[in-house]
């Protein structure tokens, strides 16, 4: 079977449109620039608006992931850290929640968040410097550089 029975885009686009040949002597024919610059700024400004928010999202997910391992760390401690104590608490916790009436659970998640954003507070506090270091202008210090 012939394959270009079946590409009927190539054969249209071949069929009204037909390349120039130019010679070697003639320039080339160029677009009209307009507002370059306002259209370079305006990609420089999108550029740097993905790049904070992409650096922006990792710092948060890096907090929210260090407070979520706080928890873990708190419940390795009450398992005098073994995998099997820290399992045992778990499942201590777990059996409790499932058992309570819903204002318990409800008093308790709202504990939970209370305590969760106090330790979120306190990572982000702790990691201030890295946040400010996404917003300054001035080149991040890497090993090859002092």
């Amino acid at each position: 079977m012939n394959a270009q029975v079946f590409d009927f885009r190539r054969q249209r686009a071949s069929a009204t449109t037909t390349p120039r040949i130019l010679p070697m002597d003639v320039d080339l024919p160029t677009r009209p620039r307009v507002n370059t610059w306002r259209h370079f700024a305006v990609r420089q400004m999108g550029a740097d608006l993905c790049y904070v928010a992409l650096r922006l999202s990792g710092w948060l997910a890096v907090s929210l992931l260090t407070t979520l391992g706080l928890y873990v760390l708190f419940f390795m401690a009450l398992g005098n850290m073994s995998a099997e104590g820290f399992f045992a608490q778990l499942a201590n916790l777990g059996d409790r929640f499932v058992a309570a009436d819903p204002t318990r659970r409800s008093s308790f998640m709202s504990l939970v968040t209370t305590v969760s954003a106090i330790l979120f507070l306190a990572v982000s506090i702790a990691r201030l410097r890295s946040l400010l270091a996404i917003f300054s202008l001035s080149d991040p210090a890497g090993k090859d550089r002092p």
